[in-house]
C-alpha cells in the first residue's frame, strides 16, 4: 500500500538565478519486514509465511518517507557559474527487531513477544526473532513461556512493536560544481565537489554480535567474533570503533569521503 504526494518547482534563466525544488512524501506499507532474513526487500523480497496469513504490514526499509532535493544555479554575464546541490531525506527505516514477532505455534499464525527465545528449536518459527537480531533477552534461569517471556534485560532502544518503526536521523548531502568559460570560448574550467560536508556513514543497523548483561549495558564479547581471517581485510573481523562496535547498533561508513574533481570541457 503506497500513498504519497510529489511537488516539482523548476525555475530557468540563461544569466543570473534559475534551479529546481523537488520533494516527495511517501508512505509504504508491505508485507516483507526491512531486510528480512538478511535481504533487502525491494531486490529479493521474502514474505514470512505468518506475516503474510495475519495480514502484518510494515514500512518498507528503501524509502525515506520525504526527501527533498534542491539545485540553484547563478551564472554571472562574465563566464562565472556556481551549483550547489543539496539533498535531504527525513531518516529511513531502522532495521529494528521491534518488540513483537509473527510465528506459527501449533500450526496457528500468532504474535508473539520477540526474545532470544523465539527462535526454531523452540518451537515456533519467527520472523526477527534470531538471538543476532533481537533486543529483548529472557533470563537464563526463569525463562518463562514464548507467549509469557521473562525478560531479563535488553538493548536499552526504543522499539516499536514490529520492525522498521523507528527513523535514523535526518540528513543532508550536499555537492557544489564552479565553472567558468570565457564568453565566446568553446572551453571550461571546472571545479566539482562531491559530498562537501564529508558525510560518510549510512543507516545505523542492529548489532548482530551484541553481548546482554543488563538493560542497556553491552558485555565484553559485544562486536567480538571467533571466526579465522584466512586473508589480510577478508572474512571474519572484530567490529572497530570506527562502527561503533560496542554498542547496539552498528553504524557503518558507507558513502565516499569529500572528494575534488578538476576538469575542463571543450564544445565541438
Amino acid at each position: 500500500k503506497t500513498t504519497g504526494v510529489e511537488l516539482l518547482l523548476t525555475k530557468d534563466r540563461p544569466i543570473g538565478l534559475s534551479g529546481f525544488l523537488a520533494m516527495t512524501y511517501v508512505n509504504r506499507l508491505q508485507n516483507v519486514p526491512p531486510l528480512y532474513g538478511g535481504q533487502t526487500e525491494d531486490f529479493y523480497p521474502s514474505i514470512p509465511a505468518a506475516s503474510l496469513a495475519l495480514g502484518n504490514l510494515y514500512r518498507a526499509g528503501y524509502l525515506s518517507p520525504l526527501n527533498a532535493r534542491l539545485g540553484l544555479n547563478y551564472k554571472s554575464r562574465g563566464g562565472f557559474r556556481i551549483n550547489p546541490i543539496v539533498s535531504y531525506d527525513k531518516g529511513f527505516p531502522i532495521v529494528g527487531a521491534g518488540s513483537l514477532a509473527t510465528a506459527f505455534v501449533n500450526n496457528v499464525a500468532v504474535i508473539l513477544p520477540n526474545t532470544n527465545v523465539s527462535v526454531p528449536g523452540y518451537g515456533i518459527i519467527a520472523n526477527g526473532g534470531a538471538p543476532s537480531v533481537v533486543t529483548q533477552y529472557v533470563s537464563p534461569t526463569n525463562p518463562g513461556s514464548v507467549f509469557n517471556p521473562n525478560i531479563a534485560a535488553t538493548r536499552g532502544t526504543a522499539e516499536t512493536p514490529l520492525a522498521g518503526g523507528n527513523l535514523s536521523k535526518a540528513r543532508f548531502n550536499t555537492d557544489l560544481d564552479f565553472e567558468f568559460s570565457k564568453p565566446g570560448s568553446k572551453g571550461t574550467f571546472g571545479l566539482y565537489i562531491n559530498n562537501l560536508f564529508n558525510q560518510i556513514y549510512a543507516e545505523p543497523a542492529l548489532n548482530s554480535r551484541y553481548q546482554p548483561v543488563a538493560t542497556g549495558v553491552a558485555g565484553p564479547q559485544t562486536g567480538q567474533t571467533t571466526g579465522t581471517v584466512l586473508f589480510p581485510n577478508l572474512g571474519f573481523t572484530n567490529f572497530g570503533p570506527e562502527r561503533f562496535g560496542q554498542s547496539a547498533y552498528n553504524l557503518s561508513p558507507s558513502n565516499a569521503p569529500i572528494r575534488f574533481r578538476f576538469y575542463y570541457s571543450i564544445a565541438l
